[in-house]
Parts: C-alpha cells; structure tokens; sequence
C-alpha cells in the first residue's frame, strides 16, 4: 500500500554526511543498515576520506573501491604530482607555485588541489596570469602547450595490477570535462603509460589526463576515481564497473578475462 511504499522510500534515502573523519561512525552505521557492500567514490575531495577508512570498513564488510592514501594525496594535488614526475624522470607538465619559476610566452592558471576544471584559465600571458591567480585560493602555473588533449582511462585491482586500459580523444572540452569523446589504440602511446603506470599504487578506477604534440606526451593531471565520460571506454571492453563488483564478491582478477 502507499503508506508502506512511503516508509521504504523514507527509510531508503539519505542525506550522508560530509566525509570528515569525525562522521565515519555515522557513515558507517548507516551503509551497514542499508547493507551496502560495495562503495566507489567519484568525488575529488571525498577519495581522501575513503582511502583513509579503507581498512575499516573492509574489516564491517564494505570494499571501497579507491587508492591507498599515499597515492590520493600525490594526485589531489598538482604540485606534488608535478614533483613526483620531476623525481621519477616522467613527462609531467611543470607546476610551479611562483610564475617566475617559469618562462613561457603562454601560461595555464589552476586550483592546485581537487580535479583540473576548477577555475581553469588557459593561454594567458605573464600580466593576466598574474592578476587570474589573484582569483584562486591556491593556484599553480603551468606552461601552456597547444597539442591534441586526450584521456587514458584504466582499472588496477587491489594488488594494484592493471587489468585494462583505454585511450579517448577530448574532441569537445568544456570547463575541463569532456563533451564529447572517441576511443582509440596506439600501441605506443598504450606501452608509454603502462611504464608511467608502474610507478604509483593504483587500485580501482583512474583517469589521466594528456597532451599528445607529435610523438610526445604531456601528462596534465591524474584523478583516480571513475570519471565522468570513462563510459565510453566501457562500451568497448574497460567493464570497470563488472570488475570491481567481481573483485568485491573475492573473485579474483585473473578470473576477469
């Protein structure tokens, strides 16, 4: 009857907290009364929350589907990204906190933590660059280079083996999401992040950022979580989705293909 359809629907959803440590006991309590058992996080300013209680609400039964926490914190922030390629000789694009630390005729302007298309602010000379940082609370440079923008999606499982990868060409960006997307292969381009891939702990789904220019590749950012348009690559083959459901259930990776 419509009184119990109500109740169900009353019972059944819920405003969850922001993901403060101070309120995993209630996120916690609330995904085991709605016996959840699988979460995968799509958020920048969540993944933190999530890796940090991985391990705790593996032991209640919940897999959460994110990076170890070293990895999150390398990646949420684009100067230390930007660093760590620096260190491990990978073609990271620069990030610098001081625009004089940079000589370009062109500069990028971004937000240094959390995902790329916030407040972004591309081919700006020194004078504007400058006055655009004024606008951001914690911005970074870039040198600005023009080339063909591309998306890698992939899957890691949680020994932090790759299980697939998928190449997307941004054909249409809009404040940093694609609009528009078309998968590709390229052997070379495909064997170039499988090395780039090796120097981080992944698990579960994460999205690359690109610039190719000619043979070369520029690695913009990485956020490893699902993104927005990585459906696409699962309509060819990257069942990410299907994957991490699998290995939830303990079913393991080797199984997949």
């Amino acid at each position: 009857n419509k009184n119990s359809i109500s109740k169900y629907v009353s019972d059944s959803f819920w405003k969850m907290p922001i993901t403060k440590d101070m309120n995993f006991q209630l996120i916690l309590g609330e995904c085991l009364k709605r016996n959840v058992k699988l979460i995968i996080p799509t958020r920048d300013q969540e993944l933190l929350f999530w890796s940090k209680f991985k391990n705790k609400f593996k032991k209640n039964g919940i897999t959460v589907s994110v990076s170890p926490i070293k990895t999150i914190k390398i990646c949420n922030d684009k100067y230390l990204f930007s660093k760590f390629g620096e260190k491990n000789d990978l073609p990271f694009i620069t990030s610098r906190l001081l625009i004089n630390e940079i000589s370009r005729r062109h500069y990028v302007v971004k937000e240094r933590y959390g995902s790329g298309s916030n407040l972004i602010a591309l081919k700006l000379c020194k004078k504007d660059a400058i006055k655009y940082a004024k606008k951001i609370k914690y911005p970074i440079f870039q040198p600005f280079i023009k080339g063909k923008e591309i998306s890698i999606d992939a899957w890691f499982d949680k020994k932090s083996k790759l299980i697939g990868l998928s190449l997307r060409k941004r054909l249409i960006v809009k404040d940093g999401e694609s609009q528009i997307t078309k998968t590709f292969r390229n052997n070379i381009i495909e064997r170039k992040f499988k090395k780039i891939f090796s120097h981080f702990d992944f698990c579960g789904p994460v999205v690359f950022q690109a610039i190719i220019v000619k043979k070369n590749v520029y690695i913009i950012e990485c956020n490893p979580r699902f993104g927005g348009a990585t459906t696409a690559s699962i309509n060819i083959g990257l069942d990410i989705f299907y994957w991490t459901i699998k290995e939830s259930l303990g079913i393991s990776s080797n199984e997949f293909k």
